[in-house]
């Protein structure tokens, strides 16, 4: 399974690598914001994503919508440190298939990955 792992947090970017990498799969690419994000999943079309909501210049939000817009069965996994429900319904609603909280854990991470591939 090819992974696209985006975050603007360099140490968060390695936590979910190492966390992914643990479970088996591969982080095939990594982006530091959305636009990295739109342009990496536009050209290798990945297997699933995790999207940071809260990044500089695009966020994680029209990130999501972005590359829903492109391919509507993308399989997209929110990640952030925000507790707000508005934002967590906002990315349900854009096609986000889950929602983790940061800090993130292997347990999460996995749950995430059954739910997503489950549907």
């Amino acid at each position: 399974m090819e992974i696209l792992i985006t975050d603007d947090s360099l140490a968060a970017r390695k936590k979910v690598i190492a966390i992914i990498e643990e479970l088996g799969h591969k982080a095939s690419y990594i982006a530091k914001n959305g636009k990295d994000a739109i342009s990496l999943y536009k050209d290798h079309k990945p297997d699933l994503v995790t999207l940071d909501i809260t990044m500089p210049g695009i966020d994680g939000i029209e990130t999501l919508r972005e590359i829903i817009r492109f391919d509507s069965e993308a399989k997209v996994i929110m990640i952030t440190s925000n507790d707000l429900e508005e934002m967590m319904f906002e990315a349900f609603e854009e096609g986000a298939l889950y929602y983790l909280k940061k800090p993130i854990t292997k347990d999460a991470i996995q749950r995430g990955i059954n739910k997503v591939f489950s549907e």
